[in-house]
């Protein structure tokens, strides 16, 4: 399985086959990735207009920012599954292979009702769901099987090139994580995923009181800064800085100075859409 957007880095499915062939407990073996750019929008033959050159300029620094931001999400969580030595939650939608009996033995389960039906014919994927890849996963560990993402199987793919794009996409992570965990109930595969979901809740309401109690001292003119405060903050910049080791020392740097912070709030704000579009049930997009 790989998307048409990805790209797969040398030797990928060669070491892929390796785990699966060397062991037998694994159903699917993905990777982890690095974000690049999206198209770029190109400068026409004809003379540009003033306002269109700026606007083509500006398109092209805001995608290219968006990649950069992304492409650090990604090596963070890149390095995450490394230290759990491939370990992963979820086999990443762009890319992965799977054992061919698990994929026989998925689709009489689909059938036979150990699984979810999918679509009612023993596919492989449920058409219904926002997220195939998580449900998928879940599937296969249902079924007795593990998941790994091995250091040694990286790719490529493209991020999102707009705000809007990137709202969308991770509006339909989020929403299609939630309504597989409510697909498939409270077990013993599913129960770390509900506790996820459950703490990023939290951090969501927490991330709301502390801009909220930030504005209102602003405005009452209360603010001070409290040496506590900027303790925990120093401890936060230590994590952004060493979390992208693997992006090098003036990545690490600028990292440290907590620019990606209106990110992380973004982030933040897509989750808790997500959470209320779930809770609500309004039309799923994609």
């Amino acid at each position: 399985m790989q998307d048409a957007d990805s790209a797969l880095d040398a030797h990928f499915l060669e070491n892929a086959a390796g785990y699966l062939t060397r062991h037998d407990h694994l159903g699917a073996v993905g990777g982890t990735f690095r974000a690049q750019p999206a198209v770029q929008r190109e400068r026409t033959r004809r003379a540009e207009a003033p306002a269109e050159r700026w606007s083509r300029l500006t398109w092209n620094a805001n995608s290219r920012f968006l990649q950069h931001l992304q492409d650090n999400e990604y090596a963070r969580y890149a390095r995450d599954v490394r230290r759990l030595d491939g370990k992963c939650l979820v086999v990443t939608g762009t890319a992965a292979m799977f054992r061919a009996t698990m994929l026989q033995d998925l689709s009489r389960a689909r059938l036979d009702g150990r699984l979810p039906e999918g679509d009612g014919r023993g596919g492989i994927y449920d058409p219904r769901v926002l997220t195939e890849d998580n449900e998928l996963s879940f599937a296969i560990m249902h079924l007795g099987y593990e998941l790994l993402a091995p250091p040694s199987c990286t790719l490529t793919t493209e991020a999102m090139s707009t705000w809007r794009e990137l709202w969308q996409q991770r509006l339909r992570w989020k929403r299609g994580a939630v309504e597989n965990c409510v697909q498939y109930g409270i077990t013993r595969v599913t129960r770390p995923y509900w506790g996820r979901q459950l703490l990023t809740m939290l951090g969501v309401v927490i991330t709301a009181l502390y801009l909220a109690d930030v504005a209102l001292t602003i405005t009452l003119g209360h603010f001070m800064l409290q040496p506590i405060w900027l303790g925990i903050t120093a401890i936060f910049c230590v994590e952004r800085f060493v979390t992208v080791r693997d992006k090098g020392i003036r990545q690490q740097l600028l990292s440290a100075t907590m620019y990606e912070l209106p990110f992380d709030f973004f982030l933040q704000a897509t989750h808790a859409k997500a959470y209320a579009d779930a809770i609500a049930r309004t039309e799923r997009t994609w």
